[in-house]
This record gives C-alpha cells, sequence and structure tokens, in this order.
C-alpha cells in the first residue's frame, strides 16, 4: 500500500514531496551528464547499460509469463492449474 492510498493529507504531502526530490536527483544526473561519464569511463556506461537491459528483459519476461499464467487459469477448466505456488511446498506436492 502506497502514502496517498491512506487518504491522510500528511502522507499526501510526502509523497509529493519524495516525487520531487526524486525528479530533482534525476534533473542533476541528467544535467552533469557527461562529467558523470568522463568521470566512471564509457566501459562502466557499457557495463551499466548492458545490465540495465537485461535486468528490462528479465522483467518483461515475468510478465509475460505471469500473463499466459492469468489467461490459461481464467479461460481454462477449474481443474487445470488449481494450484498455486503456496501448494508447490505442502510435503506431498514437492517434486521427488
Amino acid at each position: 500500500m502506497n502514502f496517498v492510498a491512506v487518504g491522510d493529507f500528511t502522507h499526501l504531502v510526502i509523497t509529493i514531496g519524495v516525487f520531487a526530490l526524486m525528479c530533482a536527483i534525476t534533473y542533476l544526473f541528467l544535467i552533469s551528464g557527461e562529467k558523470l561519464v568522463s568521470y566512471i569511463g564509457e566501459n562502466a556506461v557499457s557495463v551499466v547499460t548492458r545490465m540495465m537491459g537485461l535486468i528490462l528483459a528479465v522483467i518483461g519476461i515475468q510478465m509475460l509469463i505471469e500473463g499466459i499464467y492469468g489467461a490459461v487459469r481464467a479461460f481454462s477448466a477449474p481443474s487445470v492449474c488449481r494450484f498455486s505456488g503456496a501448494d508447490l511446498q505442502h510435503p506431498e506436492m514437492r517434486i521427488r
């Protein structure tokens, strides 16, 4: 649950303040990008770019798998996909 979902004015102000702070930090990184690249080097930028691409691909695959699982669960008979992840922890459901 996020702070705004609570409905209190204080939580709303905190959420907006933190968002503004993150925007300011992002802006500072963007305007000092050339200095940052020269400080950490081209190779480090390449490594970070590849890692971010890998993380993005993993998130995309996870979303795809969860979407397929949800579609199969929604459009199939009740006997298909009747087990959740918690059921796999049960001793009788473990693969031997």
